[in-house]
């Protein structure tokens, strides 16, 4: 199985008069759909969990697909996952670097 995902920083997002302690969504939050390019494979999810200040959610695209049968979900799950194997911290991070 081999699946490339392009991570992309959507911090330019910004819902106007509100405050982001009652915006921020849990740790995992994943869509795939609404929000996302209909023409790509591609999903917003927020891996990391906000103590302080704000979550940013971060748009991942597959840009490569070795087996069709490779799930969209599967590789939300392994991208969500990868986020908590960092060796440096002990927290959830944004996006994995690995």
């Amino acid at each position: 199985m081999l699946a490339e995902v392009i991570p992309a920083d959507l911090a330019t997002s910004r819902i106007a008069n509100a405050r982001a302690i009652d915006l921020n969504v849990p740790s995992g939050t994943c869509a795939d759909k609404g929000i996302v390019n209909v023409k790509h494979k591609e999903f917003v999810m927020t891996s990391q969990q906000a103590n302080i200040g704000t979550s940013r959610p971060t748009r991942y695209t597959v840009v490569v697909d070795s087996e069709p049968e490779i799930q969209l979900e599967e590789i939300e799950h392994l991208t969500h996952w990868l986020a908590h194997a960092h060796q440096a911290c002990f927290i959830i991070l944004r996006y994995t670097t690995t």
